[in-house]
């Protein structure tokens, strides 16, 4: 976009200020043999390059680092957007500077970069979870056991209470504790140990552990997804002084604008 991004491509440094190119050809114009004049010729032509050299040389600027972030800057000061620290502005050049964000192909590739670890650590997440839920499933199937089983111990005990004639009539009418204990016995049975056991204390440690994963998974998430909001925000940014900048000066409204 412009000439500017052409200089950029290229490789090339910044031109010195159209001042420095003055400086540079008054000193040169002082090193030269003048040819043979008389005393008075030679006094009449010194003196005028004596005076206008002396204040060029004490202004002469120092060429500038040519980086895109710098690019950036002197097209927003020659919009009438000069950079300053507290302007908006100030912050897509430090993050240009800070990422070494080389031109705006290498903008949208940073962005890119960016969207791809978020894509990494939603992939990482995924199983880490669905375990993480499993164990749940697995200790609240345990929870749920276990008041059942409390249920079905006082099932049987008031089952031998009740008389001969009402034993009966009693079982039809709790046939849903013992239906349900033995359903959930079954499935807690098919999740015992090689010991025989019920591994409650391994699935909770192992459930913590991955809680712990799965909080930290969430932080750079997010993280990551406020680095890719910002810099997408800043590629739009730049783009848009980009397109400004390769526009006509008739057209953006300013006359003997050159870049």
């Amino acid at each position: 976009m412009g000439i500017c991004l052409a200089k950029w491509e290229r490789g090339q440094t910044l031109k010195p200020h159209p001042s420095s190119t003055l400086t540079q050809s008054a000193k040169s114009q002082q090193h030269t043999s003048l040819p043979q004049t008389t005393k008075s010729q030679q006094a009449i032509k010194l003196k005028p390059s004596t005076q206008q050299s002396q204040p060029t040389m004490q202004s002469t600027p120092e060429p500038q680092q040519f980086t895109f972030a710098n690019v950036i800057a002197d097209i927003l000061s020659q919009q009438g957007q000069p950079i300053s620290t507290f302007m908006p502005s100030y912050q897509i050049w430090v993050f240009l500077k800070k990422n070494n964000i080389k031109d705006y192909a290498d903008l949208e590739q940073h962005l890119k970069n960016l969207m791809g670890q978020q894509r990494k650590l939603s992939q990482e997440f995924t199983p880490i979870r669905d375990k993480q839920k499993r164990l749940a499933g697995y200790i609240n199937e345990n929870d749920k056991y276990q008041k059942l089983k409390e249920q079905y111990k006082q099932y049987q005990q008031d089952h031998k209470a009740q008389k001969p004639w009402k034993k009966k009539s009693f079982e039809e009418s709790n046939r849903w504790i013992v239906d349900n204990y033995n359903k959930t016995k079954d499935h807690m049975d098919s999740l015992r140990n090689d010991q025989g056991k019920i591994p409650l204390h391994s699935w909770q440690k192992e459930h913590a552990k991955l809680s712990a994963e799965i909080e930290n998974l969430n932080e750079r998430y997010q993280a990551l997804k406020t680095q890719v909001n910002n810099t997408n925000k800043i590629r739009i940014k730049v783009y848009d002084i980009l397109r400004k900048e390769s526009q006509p000066a008739v057209a953006r409204g300013v006359e003997g604008h050159t870049i």
